[in-house]
């Protein structure tokens, strides 16, 4: 199989720095004067690794997480065996820790959506509300889990399923990678792994992108250009974004498997 892949984080309509990061198959965004950045891999064997990180803590607290978030999922990925990627969230809570003045922040942190293919198989992995979507057979399914007081309030029976993206608990995170002074959190990273077929098209995404295209456009988009390059795809999602006037940093990833 060939993998072609595609990743661009924009600083988006509203924001004044992008605290975003993405990570495709070894490259990220390291410098972070640059707001916009596009990275394409096309490989056809070996283990591929992508992330979307959107940073938290404001200015660049967000900035310098989701960025050791990058620099430790290369790290880890280094090592080429998928089943390290379970290693890379402590290691990244401990880093960021370590990282955090508690005189002059609250907290420090970042969402984490990872998804790693073998030839086989699509292990995605994450934490906070970035999300990991697997497109097949014109329907789209969530890989990832949104840890939010929203999802929270649903599962409860609190909130109905079409409030979901419209309450004001919807950015509430109930985790997060990062650091809190005098607060210990406690991970719980969401895992979900499926056999990769010729056709599948996966998305990685921060919530840039899921708060300002809803799954019925996003599958609407997909259905339309899923003959597309994974870069075109990535330049659609993004533009889409834009154009519905989202107001946060768009981070998207498009993996297509052939």
């Amino acid at each position: 199989m060939t993998i072609d892949s595609c990743g661009a984080t924009h600083r988006g309509n509203v924001r004044k720095l992008n605290q975003d990061n993405i990570y495709v198959d070894g490259m990220y965004r390291i410098d972070l004067s640059s707001d916009n950045l596009l990275l394409r891999s096309r490989r056809r064997r070996g283990i591929h690794t992508y992330g979307v990180f959107d940073g938290l803590g404001g200015g660049e607290d967000g900035e310098q997480a989701s960025l050791m978030a990058s620099q430790m999922l290369k790290l880890v990925d280094e090592g080429h065996d998928e089943k390290k990627i379970k290693a890379f969230f402590p290691a990244l809570q401990s880093a960021i820790r370590q990282n955090t003045d508690d005189e002059s922040v609250n907290y420090s942190g970042t969402t984490a959506a990872v998804l790693v293919l073998d030839d086989h198989t699509a292990h995605a992995c994450n934490i906070g509300d970035s999300r990991v979507y697997l497109f097949r057979g014109n329907k789209l399914e969530m890989m990832s889990y949104d840890h939010t007081r929203e999802q929270t309030l649903i599962e409860k029976g609190i909130l109905q399923e079409p409030d979901r993206g419209h309450s004001m608990f919807r950015h509430e995170l109930s985790q997060f990678i990062g650091s809190v002074p005098d607060e210990e959190i406690e991970l719980n990273e969401h895992t979900a792994s499926v056999d990769c077929r010729p056709g599948d098209i996966f998305i990685i995404c921060s919530d840039g992108l899921t708060d300002a295209v809803d799954n019925e456009e996003l599958v609407a988009l997909l259905e339309s250009n899923k003959e597309e390059s994974a870069d075109h795809i990535v330049l659609k999602l993004v533009s889409k974004a834009l154009d519905n006037n989202s107001h946060d940093n768009v981070s998207v990833i498009t993996v297509k498997v052939k």
